[in-house]
């Protein structure tokens, strides 16, 4: 077993890892594999969705006169949780955001 000190950060690399490296090599490769751009900004506050699935549920709904809870349904065949409160949120989001 290696003993490192108290404050020393550890890091997991998933993959293959070349131990010859180092501790110093690897936190340096874990950092830049880390690294990334900020999350684009969202349509709706506090909302997970992004445009695509909000795009998708207003033209369903308007366009395919496919009811909220019907989308749930689908949503839920298809492993996602979403209730008709969540879709009708974004959908009224959606709508406001559209009239400014």
């Amino acid at each position: 077993m290696i003993g490192l000190p108290t404050d020393t950060p550890i890091w997991l690399a998933a993959g293959v890892t070349d131990l010859r490296r180092g501790f110093t090599g690897l936190s340096a490769l874990v950092q830049t594999a880390l690294e990334q751009e900020p999350a684009p900004s969202r349509p709706k506050d506090r909302a997970l969705a992004g445009p695509g699935l909000l795009a998708h549920v207003l033209v369903s709904k308007y366009s395919d006169h496919l009811p909220l809870y019907r989308q749930s349904g689908i949503y839920a065949h298809a492993g996602v949780d979403l209730d008709r409160s969540t879709l009708a949120d974004w959908v009224g989001g959606a709508s406001r955001a559209l009239q400014r």
